[in-house]
């Protein structure tokens, strides 16, 4: 199986991206590539920042996409070149993380599938946010278990993807909120999935990304629409892997943790939490870059 990391970056990331890159190279095995998509009008400033970082594959988002981010928004746009991210041929898994992320720890190919072979993806009772309330992971970075749930194998003649009921509520709902939409994807894959965390970070599956968008192409549907309806990238993708069981592949709790505002990192840092201590659970750390200007846990 072709392993690639992929991180859809812009030129307002990029000193965070550089980041990211060294810590791939300093952390991923070299059999595990990078793929880096930004849009077209970046793409002559990301050659120059990432000069002679030669491990890593620059694309444009419109090469594989055909929308443009400025068509769309460009929040909705990051998400659909994940969900896109197949269409480059690159590798036949990706494990996407967004450029305020680094590694910590060696990752390779091994981590990409469980023990039994099968491809992994992000989907665990696990919600790898560092923030207050969030008692399980705490448990967990104390040495608690970590609950999993068993592999999902492939059936013949599972359900398909049915977008009716969630394309009438979308056009009933008048607060285009994420939050406010993202119960509509209950309406195609049950609310019983809506305990579970999918994010932060996620390994994208090519055939079952695939097998999506040709399930939505056969009833009129895109990736552009399901993410009108509920902008959640990372749901739909573990939403549709766990309900329609195309293929055999294995949940796991998310590789990533994700510290959402400089309380949570100076409190994490009281707490004695280091790379160090991180690395028993996770390969990589996101320092959500929407919400404050940490860029280390580690000083």
């Amino acid at each position: 199986m072709r392993c690639a990391v992929f991180c859809k970056s812009f030129r307002d990331d990029f000193d965070r991206l550089t980041a990211l890159v060294e810590s791939y190279e300093r952390f991923v095995d070299p059999a595990v590539t990078m793929l880096v998509s930004v849009p077209d009008h970046d793409m002559a400033l990301a050659r120059l920042v990432l000069r002679g970082h030669d491990r890593v594959t620059l694309v444009t988002d419109e090469s594989y996409t055909g929308v443009s981010a400025r068509s769309m928004g460009g929040w909705v746009h990051q998400q659909l070149c994940k969900l896109s991210v197949h269409r480059t041929g690159h590798a036949d898994s990706y494990f996407a993380l967004d450029s305020d992320s680094y590694f910590i720890r060696p990752f390779g190919p091994a981590d990409f599938v469980n023990a039994d072979g099968l491809p992994r993806f992000v989907a665990s009772p696990v919600y790898t946010v560092y923030q207050a309330g969030n008692d399980l992971l705490f448990r967990i970075l104390e040495g608690a278990e970590v609950p999993t749930l068993p592999p999902v194998l492939a059936i013949e003649d599972g359900p398909r993807i049915d977008l009716r009921a969630a394309r009438a509520a979308s056009a009933a709902q008048q607060d285009n909120s994420p939050g406010a939409r993202g119960p509509l994807l209950d309406l195609v894959f049950g609310a019983e999935l809506r305990s579970l965390a999918f994010q932060p970070s996620q390994f994208l599956i090519a055939p079952v990304l695939q097998a999506m968008e040709e399930e939505l192409a056969a009833q009129g549907g895109s990736f552009a629409e399901v993410l009108s309806i509920a902008p959640w990238e990372y749901n739909w993708f573990a939403s549709y892997c766990l309900y329609s069981r195309r293929f055999s592949c294995a949940p796991m709790m998310s590789p990533t943790i994700a510290f959402v505002s400089s309380d949570t990192v100076a409190e994490a840092r009281r707490k004695g939490v280091t790379h160090t201590s991180l690395s028993r659970h996770f390969a990589a750390v996101q320092m959500a870059a929407r919400h404050h200007e940490e860029t280390s846990l580690d000083r």
